[in-house]
């Protein structure tokens, strides 16, 4: 079977023309994924064969990608037997080529579609990837009673083995699916067409290209999109991008006067007219003035499972494994300097909760930013290890956030671009200092390597590499905390 059109294809082509036009014809335009990205794919997996365990009885279509004849060969001679249920069924109608995660059949011969997914919620773009199995199904003669999402319930806890009836959540939805399935031979007929085309389709850039996931194709399609472009501006709305685009507006110090922005938006704007910085010296000084010594300077590094893999966790729960601790216990004091990295294959978090309680005092702020993170692990570590609550929770009372003077444009430079990440502040504040040369750069590559790490012998030398990076990493981030805020106390 030649040029099938799949239902992953089916997807790129509702949500984005010009994306499944490269996806067609320019796939060396793609970006590869990061090994980050490759896990959490393999997590998705995971989870799919694992909720095939609520259906004993059920008969696995084991051929792959490669042989789709011999998968849908299979799924013929499995359905005239009529299992309980078949996972991986393969179905062709008009070319459409769908493999079903789980089709339940019912007692009247009828069949439950389940779409599994490795989210803890049902969104929207579930309602299209249903829509198009459903009506390949239909089409084919299958009678369906109930289209279904399958996912993880974020509020179970494990404790002991899987309960798997807690662990999922199915979830009917054909009173949502019905306008999307109606549609779906005009978008079908709409993405052929683009298909027919021997050029790319003009398709406009905006948060499209980043949700519900980042598109493969961005880096190609955003390649000559300025730092300066209106793009950038910070919580830039798709109506606003539209509107400006249709007066001809492309970069941010062009943007009318009388353009409706939000306070923050209006700040960025005004400072990349005039090239100076905004700073507002009294909310400054006021959230300043909040500080109390010594301050301890907090970063931590998480990892998380879809699939929760110890006691007393989550799907998804942050897991604390790594933290970096800077201390000055007077204004003209000396640094101190603390970490801690869990380096077993166990939950990381009581080991990490009790030498962070030994090194961070009873008194002075704990600096760290964007609170709302560090505050939730602590927190979550707190209601799990009761004879620790009162520490954590006094920790988490003392949170004081270095993020909020550049979220809330208290301080702005035109250089940070819209952003207030602390990736985009530092270079500008404290340019010595820099991720660039640093093994590991991002958080998701700091999670991905402590997988690695857990998982090699101890004496490898590839094990002491990653800890070498992943100490190296977190220490920077709460280094620059502190020339961070050097820099905030220096402002009369």
């Amino acid at each position: 079977m030649t040029n099938l059109l799949s239902k992953s294809q089916f997807l790129k082509g509702r949500h984005c023309l010009k994306r499944i036009w490269l996806y067609n014809y320019r796939r060396d335009l793609m970006q590869e994924q990061s090994a980050f990205q490759e896990s959490i794919m393999r997590q998705g997996t995971e989870v799919g064969k694992l909720a095939q365990c609520l259906f004993p009885g059920g008969v696995l279509i084991d051929e792959d990608y490669q042989n789709i004849s011999g998968a849908v060969d299979h799924t013929n001679a499995v359905m005239t037997k009529n299992p309980a249920a078949i996972f991986e069924g393969a179905f062709v109608y008009d070319d459409i080529l769908i493999r079903v995660d789980i089709l339940k059949r019912n007692d009247d011969d009828s069949f439950d579609l389940i779409e599994v997914k490795s989210s803890t919620s049902l969104k929207k773009e579930h309602i299209s990837d249903c829509a198009i199995q459903a009506y390949v199904l239909q089409q084919c003669g299958i009678k369906l009673q109930r289209v279904c999402v399958m996912y993880l319930n974020n509020q179970y806890r494990r404790i002991g083995e899987l309960d798997l009836e807690k662990l999922f959540i199915i979830e009917a939805i054909d009173d949502r699916i019905h306008d999307e399935l109606a549609n779906v031979p005009m978008y079908l007929d709409t993405i052929r067409a683009a298909l027919s085309q021997n050029n790319e389709p003009s398709w406009d850039i905006g948060s499209i290209c980043k949700n519900p996931y980042q598109c493969e194709f961005k880096n190609y399609c955003w390649r000559d999109v300025s730092k300066k472009s209106i793009h950038f501006i910070s919580r830039i709305t798709d109506k606003q991008r539209r509107d400006l685009i249709d007066n001809g507006i492309s970069l941010t110090k062009d943007v009318p006067e009388n353009f409706k922005l939000t306070a923050p938006q209006s700040i960025q704007v005004s400072c990349e007219k005039n090239q100076d910085t905004h700073i507002d010296t009294v909310a400054i000084k006021n959230h300043l003035s909040q500080l109390q010594y010594p301050l301890y300077f907090l970063d931590f590094e998480t990892c998380g499972y879809a699939i929760p893999q110890y006691d007393e966790t989550k799907p998804y729960q942050h897991l604390p494994f790594q933290y970096s601790l800077h201390v000055r216990r007077t204004p003209d004091a000396e640094l101190e300097h603390y970490e801690f990295l869990f380096d077993q294959k166990e939950n990381p978090s009581r080991s990490l909760a009790e030498e962070l309680i030994s090194h961070i005092g009873s008194v002075g702020s704990v600096v760290v930013y964007y609170a709302s993170f560090e505050g939730s692990r602590i927190k979550e570590m707190a209601e799990t290890f009761n004879d620790l609550s009162e520490q954590l929770l006094s920790i988490h009372t003392r949170l004081w956030d270095l993020q909020t003077p550049f979220a809330k444009k208290w301080y702005y430079h035109p250089d940070f671009n819209g952003s207030a990440s602390i990736k985009d502040v530092l270079p500008v504040l404290v340019p010595e200092l820099s991720y660039k040369n640093l093994a590991i750069q991002k958080g998701d590559e700091a999670q991905f390597q402590y997988q690695q790490l857990i998982n090699l012998s101890e004496n490898s030398a590839d094990r002491i590499g990653i800890k070498k990076a992943l100490l190296e990493y977190c220490k920077l981030d709460t280094m620059a905390m502190v020339y961070i805020l050097n820099q905030l106390q220096l402002i009369n």
